[in-house]
């Protein structure tokens, strides 16, 4: 078996005379994952977790129709970076609730937890298949396969990798 890569000129041929289009796949969200280090991606969860909890202080002022509650008031830096935590990673234990403008901080944080995790997942699995994204990049464009089968004609199949 020999393979061969084609010229543009040759491709541009082929192109016109073939009518079999290759389905092209965007990868651009698979690359935006790989690009994300493990560190980048816990200093992404620390700020998600902290930006939002001193939003959490500052909304949390008593008589204060927005913030925390909590059965020990006044809310604390610390109680607010708890809560943060606790509804990013969608463990929700209910000691201390948000009221008015924080309902809708936490929905945020809810959303970046579940896009966090899932991301971290994507990351662990992909490990394999960022090699083979690579090893695709590396093969892109137009190939011309020749086959000859002993005691057969010769077998002319034309491959084009897009990544």
């Amino acid at each position: 078996m020999q393979i061969v890569a084609l010229s543009e000129p040759e491709t541009s041929l082929l192109r016109r005379q073939c009518f079999a289009w290759p389905l092209q796949v965007s990868s651009s969200f698979l690359d935006a994952i790989d690009r994300i280090t493990g560190p980048g991606l816990l200093l992404i969860f620390a700020l998600v977790t902290l930006i939002p909890a001193f939003a959490y202080v500052g909304l949390s002022k008593p008589g204060s129709d927005n913030g925390l509650l909590s059965e020990r008031p006044p809310i604390t830096l610390g109680d607010a970076i708890y809560f943060s935590f606790v509804t990013e990673t969608t463990v929700g234990y209910g000691d201390i609730k948000p009221v008015g403008l924080s309902r809708f901080i936490a929905c945020f944080q809810i959303l970046a937890g579940y896009l966090i995790g899932g991301v971290a997942v994507a990351k662990l699995v992909t490990l394999k298949g960022q090699e083979i994204r690579q090893a695709g990049r590396q093969a892109e464009g137009t190939w011309l396969v020749l086959n000859e089968v002993p005691g057969m004609e010769t077998i002319i199949s034309v491959t084009q990798i897009r990544w």
